[in-house]
């Protein structure tokens, strides 16, 4: 299947059988963990036909994807050989090489009169021990090298800012001084990253959102010792956060806003890995891999040190910090995306001034997919081209992984949903129980008052409105039950009619 011919991201889900390759599907008569698998139309075992789950075996729906590339189809292999989702070990990768890219490579200016930012976010979904960490640290293997990125989790807003810059006595006053351009915001636990958001006056989701976009971020405080304000596009910033299904709500939550649009979400599991065999690694050696250490050389330089502490010291790439040595000129580069993407921009921007409400799930899907296309044309820098100039092939790869991010976002909130209505379910059922054990403690402690109402009378008789008056408002609910048990038990009998309705006897 030709890329160019034909989107990646309109191919059918289904593949038309092929008898020398197998099916996508786990057929019930067979056995993966045995490498059974399907040819010509006939069941066989590994012993004579010996499955590699890297090439040959089984298929996939998504095999023409990872094999469009070089650089893709070693991801997916190395990915597979060390048992870690392909996507996901995708979606570091693309986040590593774009922190190691400069902050003055920007998008275009296709809306707007302002260049858009590489930066953007990967959240890494599955259970406990489902390879969420493992499949950055195995990017890591394969990017290992980027460029002295800050690689952690600042707890505040301000934390963030003070990654790339300080203030320091200059003078009568006080200057911002450059320290770092680039950071891995890396957190590997979801519940700590909604806690930090959820603090009072907390402004760490707002600056998350705005380093999305590459906007100034930082704060202007009265102690103008802490006021450290990053400039647009002043730096590189890329969310890595993994989470559980269950906690999708921390990015919808942020629905109103735009948090959920700004995020890639890959799943930590994957159908490739549930079918493994247990021995595959007797018969598959580790793959090789000729892309990989990606290679930080084929990405544009940074920008000298000196230039970037000017950049900061006047608060953006403005005249003065343009002016480089011996006369050169620093400013931002815009990437060219083909005709194709700028239409879709386009088209992209009629539809959400056309709605009624353009805060859509949907709404920074566009502008995901340049960054998206971005990264991936840096991926594959090392098969050459401009290092500036994203193709039409980038474009439809990105989309290929867009769609899959909506789609695992969509599977995780259905779970969330499922998980939720089990809990609230379990929470009523706890309610009711408690209500019915309430019910019974409350009816047997009106039993007992009644017995002891009766012992005191004369005659051991009471008429039922004597024993109503003699109890609380909230006994009276269950007075009737309490006598009806108390004659089943043999303890009290109704004796007769008259003056204060029914009477009761102790027997």
């Amino acid at each position: 299947i030709s890329i160019k011919k034909r989107p990646l991201h309109t191919l059918p889900l289904e593949r038309p059988p092929d008898s020398s390759k197998g099916t996508a599907l786990v057929m019930i008569d067979l056995n993966p963990m045995r490498g059974e698998f399907v040819g010509g139309g006939i069941p066989r075992t590994a012993g004579g036909h010996p499955y590699n789950p890297l090439a040959g075996g089984y298929t996939f729906d998504d095999d023409c994807y990872w094999e469009s590339c070089t650089e893709l189809r070693e991801i997916r292999d190395f990915a597979v050989w060390h048992m870690v989702s392909p996507y996901a070990v995708l979606a570091c990768v693309l986040a590593r090489i774009v922190a190691a890219t400069p902050p003055h490579i920007v998008l275009p200016a296709l809306v707007g009169a302002s260049y858009g930012s590489l930066n953007f976010g990967v959240v890494l979904l599955g259970g406990p021990s489902s390879g969420k960490d493992t499949a950055y640290t195995t990017a890591e293997h394969l990017v290992p090298d980027v460029r002295g990125a800050y690689e952690g989790a600042p707890a505040t807003g301000q934390a963030v800012s003070a990654i790339f810059a300080v203030r320091s006595e200059s003078g009568d006053g006080y200057r911002t001084e450059f320290v770092n351009g680039r950071a891995i915001l890396r957190y590997t636990e979801i519940s700590t990253l909604q806690a930090l958001m959820g603090r009072k006056e907390s402004t760490l989701r707002s600056t998350l959102l705005d380093v999305f976009s590459g906007h100034r971020i930082g704060e202007t405080t009265k102690d103008r010792s802490l006021s450290v304000v990053i400039p647009d596009h002043g730096y590189r910033g890329i969310p890595v956060i993994s989470a559980q299904p269950s906690s999708i709500d921390v990015f919808t939550n942020g629905y109103g806003v735009g948090l959920q649009q700004r995020f890639l979400y890959v799943s930590a599991l994957s159908d490739r890995i549930a079918n493994l065999r247990v021995d595959f690694r007797d018969t598959t050696p580790e793959p090789d891999t000729t892309m990989f250490p990606y290679d930080q050389g084929i990405l544009p330089a940074d920008l000298p040190a000196e230039i970037m502490g000017k950049v900061y010291s006047e608060g953006g790439y403005g005249k003065l910090a343009l002016e480089g040595m011996e006369g050169a000129r620093y400013e931002l580069k815009p990437m060219t995306f083909p005709k194709i993407v700028e239409e879709h921009v386009i088209f992209d921007r009629i539809r959400t001034n056309s709605m009624d409400s353009p805060a859509s799930p949907t709404a920074h899907s566009t502008y995901m997919r340049m960054k998206l296309a971005a990264a991936m044309h840096l991926l594959r820098l090392g098969s050459g081209g401009d290092p500036l100039v994203v193709s039409e092939e980038d474009w439809e790869l990105a989309g290929v992984l867009a769609d899959d991010s909506a789609k695992t976002f969509e599977d995780a909130r259905k779970q969330s949903d499922i998980m939720r209505s089990e809990r609230m379910a379990e929470r009523m059922k706890l309610t009711d129980d408690a209500s019915d054990v309430a019910e019974t403690q409350r009816a047997k402690k009106v039993e007992d008052r009644i017995m002891s109402l009766l012992e005191n009378a004369p005659s051991h008789e009471l008429s039922r409105r004597s024993l109503h008056n003699s109890i609380s408002k909230r006994q009276r609910e269950v007075l009737s039950p309490a006598l009806e048990n108390l004659m089943r038990s043999g303890r009290v009998r109704a004796s007769s009619k008259g003056a204060g309705g029914e009477w009761y006897k102790l027997i």
